[in-house]
């Protein structure tokens, strides 16, 4: 599920890059940065180590640039997202992320 609550929703503690413990609520977080014509989105996936790795991406605001956004936040198994936009410009971006709960 992209938009929600995972199932179990467990903390697990974790360390960060400075060696300080926190705890691990959201396993495979996205914050997305809205703009008219740009998403900026951010995800943060422990590597093989369990070091916090952002990956970042810039996507347009066109139809085929959203659905590419919902196909990265998939690869990444993201289980939720975090928005910051102004006025109205998250509404689409809204409307295309909810297909991926009835696509997949």
């Amino acid at each position: 599920m992209i938009f929600g609550v995972p199932p179990g929703g467990a903390m697990v503690v974790s360390t960060d890059e400075e060696g300080c413990k926190m705890d691990v609520i959201v396993e495979r977080p996205s914050a997305l940065d809205v703009h008219k014509a740009t998403v900026t989105a951010c995800v943060r996936v422990a590597d093989e180590h369990g070091v916090r790795v952002p990956h970042l991406a810039e996507f347009q605001t066109t139809v085929a640039g959203l659905l590419a956004l919902r196909d990265w936040l998939v690869a990444h198994r993201v289980s939720q997202v975090v928005m910051e936009a102004t006025g109205v410009y998250w509404q689409p971006v809204v409307r295309h992320e909810a297909l991926s709960d009835r696509v997949g």
